[in-house]
This record gives structure tokens, C-alpha cells and sequence, in this order.
């Protein structure tokens, strides 16, 4: 399987989720400023870096006057993070449950990671 095709299917299992939550109508808001990606280099795990990245772009939210901060978290550590900082789960899918047309699961990452959860909180 080509890493185009590749890269389409997960941005359709990710466009699914998003649409799923129903984030605006959930909160009753216009708009929400977006964490696309969370990412920490391997040698500086675990030292609270991706915590401080993500306080730090709900500061700048705060102060563009978003009345929320949303994202899709792919692996079960960022969903950590999100958690601890007192995101909720809108809404959550599980790789095993999203299938291409001949019943074969699409995307398998490794364990820990089972699932994508759409995560919110008001800022």
C-alpha cells in the first residue's frame, strides 16, 4: 500500500472522529483554536515538556480570545497529557472498529495506542 493511500485513510478515520464529537455544538461556540500535533523528542520524555506545550497554546487561545482548545489525541500518552490538564473526551473511535470496504482494519498501531479521542476544554 502506496503512502499516499496510506496517509488518505487516516485522514478520513481522523475527519470521521472530529465530525463525530460535535465539538461546537457540544460547547455552543463559534470557534476553537486547534492543537494539530503534540510531539516531544525521546530525550526529553517524561520531564513535563509536552505539558508546558500545550498550557502554553491554551495561554495564547486565552489571549486571541478562543473560547476553547481542541484535539485529536492518536496515542494514549498525549491523551494523558490532555487528561491531566483537564481536557474531556468528546468522543473516542477505536482503530479495530474503523474498517476499509472489505472488512479488513485500516490503521493498527502499537499498543498502548487502541484509539483517537477528540478532546475540549473551555479556556
Amino acid at each position: 500500500m502506496s503512502t499516499n493511500t496510506i496517509l488518505s485513510k487516516v485522514v478520513r478515520f481522523l475527519a470521521e472522529v472530529e465530525r463525530q464529537a460535535k465539538v461546537f455544538e457540544h460547547y455552543d461556540v463559534p470557534k476553537a483554536i486547534y492543537l494539530n500535533i503534540l510531539g516531544v523528542d525521546s530525550s526529553v520524555r517524561r520531564q513535563g515538556l509536552g505539558r508546558r506545550l500545550v498550557a502554553a497554546v491554551m495561554e495564547v487561545g486565552r489571549s486571541k480570545g478562543f473560547p476553547l482548545l481542541v484535539t485529536t489525541c492518536t496515542s494514549l500518552y498525549s491523551a494523558r497529557v490532555m487528561t491531566a490538564l483537564g481536557m474531556e473526551c468528546l468522543y473516542s473511535k477505536a482503530y479495530a472498529d474503523y474498517k476499509d470496504e472489505d472488512g479488513n482494519v485500516v490503521l493498527q498501531p502499537q499498543a498502548p495506542h487502541t484509539e483517537a479521542c477528540v478532546m475540549a476544554i473551555r479556556l
